[in-house]
């Protein structure tokens, strides 16, 4: 059995269990040690994770970076072709060299396939998972990025999603209602995929209030309702409730908290993204090179067909000069998807009629104002406006800003919102993540009843 040395297996389980889960690190190749960077990963845009004195080989530092909790010394002539079984790796450094790219990085590799990495590739790793630049995405892209290939999870009004904090003992749709959850509140894509790097670095369980596609029509304040009833009959909520609102979803999680601090209750309502004012700028100015309705309506069905194929659709350029109406373009475009698509008829209408019913009702909308006795905490995304106050209205406490540098599509994957969530967090909520046991196990009994 290989034994880690007790300060590795402290700044690893510090870096898993951590708010951001993924630090930056900078590595000094002359002296082999190792500084961990407490910037989370998602604020070092074109941040290099090696020291600027590496000299003229990158092959080299980028080699000796990640050997620097091995002990290996890479001589300065070394063939890029080289492996690590080559420079004599010993069996208790692969385990090391596994957490570091595991952590550092994001890079997960089999501990077998560690000794016959070269040089030239740990090179090509630390390139790919450092290089990596968001595509700059505006108009309807801003607010659509997928189509969820589950119709069933994609429909079901309560989803709950694996966290750090997840009862094995549990099967994956049951939650425990002794626990408390943070529900989360999407937009206009309606459904839990997008969240996907924010809840599993969450310190407490988690569920997401899904809209469905079958409710169109349905109001900002009627979906506010609805979701204020789920909670109440079927998770039990407690005060001191968790909410987090996304892009729509803020609107939403505004009228929800209003809803149950009827009941009694209070608690603390992240919004992400911006404030509701902003954001209804914001979906001003990306749509705004859309001079018409139809403009609109053309896009929407180009777009959405695009998602739910995985292409472009030659022919529905025809398809749209042919049809007059809203209704007819969807029908005769829902059509020409049959063979192209793996979901079913009903649910790439669905997801077309949907995308332009909701955002109508986001720009139509009208806020009301009411001073919540709940905690607001502004997760603001990038933009080139001046920082709103408006937030304020909806609050009788100080609002809590923290500003990121992400822009509003990719905002929820910023792994900054993480650590801001858990910052907030109760301080027994933080003490029962603490004392968990954060190693990776299974039920052998779960199908068993």
């Amino acid at each position: 059995m290989i034994t880690l040395a007790s300060s590795t297996v402290k700044w690893v389980r510090q870096c898993r269990s951590s708010c951001s889960l993924a630090y930056a690190a900078r590595i000094s190749v002359s002296t082999n040690w190792l500084v961990c960077d407490t910037r989370p990963r998602s604020s070092r845009t074109h941040c290099r994770t090696l020291s600027e004195n590496c000299g003229s080989s990158r092959s080299l530092c980028c080699s000796s970076g990640v050997l620097a909790p091995s002990k290996i010394q890479v001589p300065q002539n070394a063939n890029p072709e080289t492996t690590l079984k080559d420079l004599g790796i010993a069996d208790e450094s692969i385990p090391l060299i596994c957490s570091f790219l595991d952590v550092v990085y994001n890079v997960s590799l089999d501990e077998d396939s560690i000794p016959h990495l070269t040089l030239a590739g740990i090179q090509e790793l630390v390139e790919t998972a450092t290089d990596i630049v968001p595509e700059n995405v505006n108009g309807i892209a801003t607010f659509f990025s997928s189509v969820s290939s589950d119709e069933l999870l994609a429909t079901t009004d309560l989803f709950v999603v694996p966290t750090l904090n997840k009862d094995i003992t549990l099967s994956e749709d049951e939650f425990d209602v002794n626990k408390r959850y943070l529900c989360i509140v999407p937009g206009m894509e309606g459904h839990y995929e997008r969240f996907r790097v924010l809840y599993e670095r969450l310190k407490l369980p988690a569920f997401v209030l899904q809209p469905g596609y079958d409710r169109p029509r349905e109001t900002i304040r009627e979906t506010a309702e609805r979701y204020a009833q789920v909670l109440l009959k079927k998770t039990g909520i407690q005060n001191n409730f968790y909410l987090l609102g996304y892009e729509t979803g803020v609107l939403v999680a505004l009228e929800l908290a209003a809803i149950l601090e009827d009941h009694g209750l209070t608690g603390t309502v992240f919004c992400l993204g911006c404030a509701p004012d902003e954001f209804q700028a914001t979906l001003e100015e990306q749509l705004s090179s859309f001079k018409t309705e139809e403009q609109l309506q053309d896009a929407i069905i180009r777009h959405m067909s695009k998602l739910i194929t995985g292409k472009d659709i030659p022919a529905l350029d025809d398809i749209l000069r042919e049809s007059a109406t809203w209704s007819e373009k969807v029908e005769a475009c829902v059509r020409s998807l049959l063979g192209s698509m793996q979901h079913s008829v009903q649910y790439a209408r669905a997801q077309i009629e949907s995308a332009l019913a909701y955002i109508t009702r986001a720009r139509g909308y009208v806020a009301p104002v009411r001073a919540l006795r709940s905690q607001l905490v502004l997760l603001r995304a990038a933009s080139s406006r001046p920082p709103a106050h408006a937030l304020q209205r909806h609050s009788q406490r100080p609002v809590a800003v923290h500003q990121l540098r992400t822009p509003l599509s990719y905002v929820s994957s910023d792994m900054e919102c993480p650590a801001i969530v858990n910052r907030y967090l109760d301080n027994d909520i933080k003490t029962e993540f603490e004392m968990k046991n954060l190693c990776e196990a299974y039920s052998l009994y779960k199908d068993i009843f």
